[in-house]
C-alpha cells in the first residue's frame, strides 16, 4: 500500500490547541500546502464544526495537558471515522502514547523548526489508509468469520518479520551509544525498544490467539523441570520491566518435579502473564515470580504490586474481545486469553488473587503427570 500524500491536500484541518497560540508561520506552511486551517479552543468547538462538515481532519496538539488527551477520546467518539492526528513536543511522548489509547489515527512529534510539518499529509495519509484497511475488513467479516480471521492472521505474520528486525538494529544502536552522550538518548532508546517490544507482543499474542481459535495451535509435550523455562521468561521481560524501573524477582522452589509441557508454549504463557503485571505495576514497583508443587501441581504465580482487579472486571480477564483500560496501565486481555488458553490445553488452569492495596496474583496451576 502506497502512501499519497496528495489526495488530501484540499481538506479542512481543524487545529484543536487549547487556550495556546500556534505560530504564524504554522500556518502559512500549512496553507502553502493547500490546506485550509480553522483553530478550535476546544473539542465541543470541534464536534460542532464536524457536524456540519464532512470532508475534515483533526489534529490536537496534545502537549496542552490532559484536557488535550481528552479531547481525542470525545472526538473519537463522537465521530469512529474522523482522520485524527495528536502533536506534542519531544517532552511530552508519553502524552501521544496516552492519544493512540484514546482513538487517534496518527502521531506527530513537534519540532521548534517547524520541520515537522513536512510530515502532516503523509500523517493523515496514513490515517486514512487504516480507515480503507478497517473498511476492507469488515466488508470481509460481512462475508464470513473464516475468510476475515485468514486474512487478519496473514496481516499480523508479515508485521512481525520487519518489528523485529527492527528491534534486532535498536539493540545494536543502544550498545554503541558514545561514551559522554546524553542520559537522554540512552533512556530514548530504551523506551522506543520498550514500545517496540510491546508491539511486537501484540502482534504475537493477535497471531496465537487466531490460531488457537482455528485449531492450528500446535502442542509438543516433554517432561521437563520448569526452573529454566521461568529464567527465560523472566530474562525476556527485564528490558520491558527496567523501561519502567520495576525489579522481576524470582523465586524458584528446590527439587520440582519435571512436568510433562510445550516449553514455547508454556513460556509464552508464562510471559504474557508477566506483560501484563508490567502494565498494571507502579513505576518502581516489584514483581515476584514464585513457583512450587502443591497437592499434584505445580504452581507458579506472577504476583505484581498495582491497582487490584476489581470484581466487574474479573468476569473479562481471559476474554480477548473485551478491553479493560484503566489509568496507568491496561488489562492485556488478548495476552491473558492466550495464557489461559495454553495452560488449558496442558491440563491447567490459572487462578486469580487480588487485593485492592496490596496487588494481584496470577497462577498457573500444570498437572505434574501430564
Amino acid at each position: 500500500m502506497t502512501t499519497n500524500p496528495g489526495r488530501i491536500q484540499s481538506m479542512k484541518l481543524l487545529l484543536v490547541e487549547g487556550v495556546k497560540r500556534t505560530p504564524r508561520q504554522f500556518w502559512e506552511n500549512l496553507e502553502a500546502k493547500g490546506y485550509a486551517i480553522a483553530p478550535q479552543q476546544s473539542a465541543a468547538d470541534c464536534l460542532a464544526v464536524l457536524k456540519a462538515e464532512n470532508d475534515c481532519a483533526v489534529l490536537v496538539d496534545v502537549d496542552y495537558a490532559k484536557s488535550g488527551v481528552d479531547a481525542v477520546g470525545e472526538i473519537r467518539k463522537a465521530f469512529p471515522e474522523v482522520l485524527i492526528i495528536a502533536m506534542a513536543s519531544q517532552e511530552k511522548l508519553v502524552a501521544l502514547d496516552k492519544a493512540l489509547e484514546e482513538g487517534a489515527s496518527d502521531i506527530l512529534v513537534k519540532h521548534p523548526d517547524l520541520s515537522f510539518l513536512e510530515e502532516i499529509p503523509y500523517a493523515i495519509a496514513r490515517a486514512r489508509e487504516k480507515n480503507d484497511l478497517r473498511e476492507q475488513v469488515r466488508q470481509l467479516g460481512d462475508g464470513g468469520q473464516a475468510e476475515l480471521a485468514e486474512y487478519i492472521l496473514h496481516i499480523t505474520q508479515d508485521l512481525k518479520g520487519p518489528l523485529a528486525a527492527m528491534m534486532g538494529y535498536i539493540e545494536i544502536t543502544a550498545g554503541s551509544i558514545p561514551e559522554g552522550a546524553s542520559p537522554n538518548h540512552a533512556l530514548s532508546l530504551q523506551r522506543i525498544e520498550a514500545l517496540a517490544r510491546h508491539l511486537l507482543d501484540l502482534i504475537t499474542n493477535h497471531t496465537n490467539a487466531l490460531e488457537i481459535d482455528a485449531g492450528k495451535i500446535e502442542i509438543h509435550k516433554v517432561p521437563l523441570p520448569l526452573t529454566q523455562v521461568l529464567e527465560l521468561a523472566v530474562h525476556d521481560r527485564k528490558p520491558t520491566a527496567g523501561a519502567k524501573n520495576i525489579e522481576i524477582v524470582l523465586r524458584t522452589a528446590e527439587n520440582l518435579p519435571a512436568v510433562p509441557i510445550d516449553v514455547f508454549q508454556v513460556e509464552r504463557a508464562l510471559a504474557n502473564l508477566l506483560s501484563n503485571a508490567i502494565s498494571l505495576s507502579p513505576a518502581g514497583g516489584q514483581i515476584i515470580v514464585a513457583s512450587e508443587a502443591h497437592d499434584g501441581e505445580i504452581r507458579i504465580a506472577v504476583r505484581d504490586n498495582g491497582a487490584g482487579i476489581t470484581a466487574e472486571e474479573r468476569p473479562h480477564l481471559f476474554d480477548r474481545t473485551h478491553r479493560l483500560r484503566r489509568r496507568g496501565g491496561d488489562i492485556d486481555t488478548v495476552g491473558l486469553y492466550v495464557a489461559d488458553r495454553i495452560v488449558k490445553i496442558h491440563g491447567g488452569r490459572i487462578d486469580v488473587e487480588s487485593d485492592p492495596l496490596e496487588g494481584n496474583a496470577l497462577i498457573i496451576c500444570l498437572p505434574i503427570e501430564g
